[in-house]
């Protein structure tokens, strides 16, 4: 199996991950027998889009045929599902010797699959490094797995029987060690969905700035998008080091005590992101060499005083 591509698949899950993964290995030619879900209408639909497979609730499966099978369920599922199914189907009475068993979880190691992997299976976690957001450009667009660094982790027949399965789509599959994916899912983590959420505090200061009656108050995306996109590209082409400028890059403390000022007015709940990135920012600035210790010192002293006391807020959520 470490060699010969898988000809079948069944997918366990029908989420967006599960729905871009199963349609690209079916249309590079690795034939869906069985889709599962916790119900049938999403196991239905998945089905729907594939050509031929089975599509079966979670609490009727009896059986779980293919060459590959792909668990891509939530994290917090993933452990339960595969015990449950492992119990259902990966008996003696069947065969899972060479067969490959993978998880999609950025965070879950190999080990949670060692069920399948005690009755002769090839386990391994393959996490793909992208945003899963829009189901319906997924379901008509394999392109996106084209050139896609995919995560891989297990011992060593299962790290390259999952590598020559992500090659196969178009990706390009890197190893991790196991104690490693935690620390590396975060890091995933703060380069997208982070990404995000700073957007959306970005955009929320935009529009206190402007006030409800301005004409451009929500033209964010249009204000701002070119600002983000020239900063992210600056960043890959340059490194953030050299990419890095603004108010604090320049050394300009009063700048900083002025947003952190009207911020408290305007906006105080976004005060603790603000300074906890400011803070990271100035040590970025001072190991850039762009401002000396006295000035990034003097803009760290200044933060403490905008830093509430205590927990979050969590009556804001």
């Amino acid at each position: 199996m470490d060699t010969r591509l898988p000809e079948t698949f069944s997918v366990v899950g029908a989420g967006r991950v599960a729905s871009a993964l199963s349609i690209v290995l079916a249309r590079k030619g690795i034939r869906p027998l069985v889709v599962v879900s916790r119900t049938r209408e999403a196991a239905e639909y998945l089905a729907s889009q594939l050509d031929g497979p089975s599509s079966v609730p979670l609490n009727e499966l009896t059986d779980l045929p293919g060459d590959l099978v792909v668990f891509s369920v939530s994290d917090d599922a993933l452990v339960q599902t595969a015990e449950m199914i492992a119990e259902q189907v990966a008996g003696p009475s069947n065969d899972w010797t060479e067969r490959l068993v993978i998880h999609t979880s950025g965070t879950w190691t190999s080990d949670v699959l060692s069920p399948f992997e005690a009755v002769g299976a090839l386990t391994a976690s393959f996490h793909p490094l992208q945003t899963f957001a829009d189901r319906e450009t997924l379901t008509k667009d394999i392109a996106g797995f084209t050139g896609l660094p995919v995560g891989i982790e297990g011992n060593e027949r299962a790290v390259s029987a999952a590598s020559a399965v992500a090659r196969a789509i178009g990706s390009a599959p890197f190893t991790i060690r196991a104690s490693a994916k935690g620390l590396f899912h975060a890091a995933a983590v703060m380069a997208s969905n982070y990404l995000v959420t700073l957007q959306a505090m970005a955009q929320e200061l935009s529009e206190v700035a402007l006030g409800e009656d301005h004409p451009d108050g929500e033209r964010y995306s249009d204000l701002f998008g070119e600002l983000t996109k020239q900063a992210l590209s600056n960043s890959f082409k340059l490194g953030s080091r050299d990419a890095l400028t603004g108010p604090i890059a320049r050394g300009d403390v009063r700048v900083l005590r002025e947003h952190l000022q009207q911020m408290k007015e305007k906006a105080p709940h976004l005060i603790p992101v603000y300074a906890a990135l400011a803070t990271e920012t100035i040590r970025l600035a001072s190991d850039a060499g762009t401002i000396n210790q006295e000035i990034a010192e003097a803009m760290l002293d200044h933060l403490p005083d905008y830093l509430p006391p205590g927990p979050p807020d969590k009556d804001r959520i």
